[in-house]
């Protein structure tokens, strides 16, 4: 929220520091309830509406390229680290596309779909979401790319035991622009 200087970041920061392994006071669901309604002005996450469906056409377009990242790497995608449920078979792309969430918030915020439905300039322009800049270990880099490093981080992090290999996305260093493409 501090991207886009909204007040709150603080609370969220707060939460976040609460939150635990397995998340058992369910921190993660409370700082979503608060970050959504502010960072969308009014928005609930739950409801049928153009943002939640411009925010999940998003999201599908970056679980799909950490999908194709972690199957090239050698990973079974159903085989989670947080995510766990039988019935997804995605579930290690689930956990590995958290870090980009923030920035596909950011970017579908400063890029609101034009109408009351999801239409073919939307979409074309959420695509692109892959070749947004953020900085990855320090460089600036397509969201594309820092997902490729940070699936061979992990390669690098289960292959040493060493999860301090892990690297990931810096948030703070989106580049939200008009020109993408």
């Amino acid at each position: 929220m501090d991207f886009f200087s909204k007040e709150g970041a603080e609370v969220l920061r707060s939460y976040g520091k609460e939150v635990s392994s397995g998340d058992s006071r369910n921190r993660e669901a409370l700082a979503a309830r608060y970050y959504f309604p502010r960072l969308f002005e009014g928005h609930v996450r739950d409801e049928d509406n153009v943002i939640n469906d411009a925010l999940n056409y998003a999201y599908s377009i970056v679980r799909a390229l950490v999908s194709r990242s972690i199957v090239a790497y050698g990973f079974y995608p159903p085989l989670g680290i947080h995510h766990c449920n039988e019935m997804n078979n995605f579930n290690l792309a689930d956990d590995l596309i958290e870090p980009f969430r923030p920035i596909i918030d950011a970017y579908v915020r400063a890029h609101p779909p034009k109408g009351k439905e999801l239409n073919r300039e939307d979409r074309h322009r959420y695509v692109q979401t892959a070749h947004l800049i953020c900085r990855f270990a320090g460089k600036r880099m397509t969201v594309a790319s820092s997902i490729d490093r940070m699936t061979s981080s992990l390669v690098e992090a289960i292959n040493k035991s060493d999860y301090s290999k892990l690297s990931m996305p810096q948030l703070d260093g989106v580049e939200v622009s008009e020109d993408v493409s």
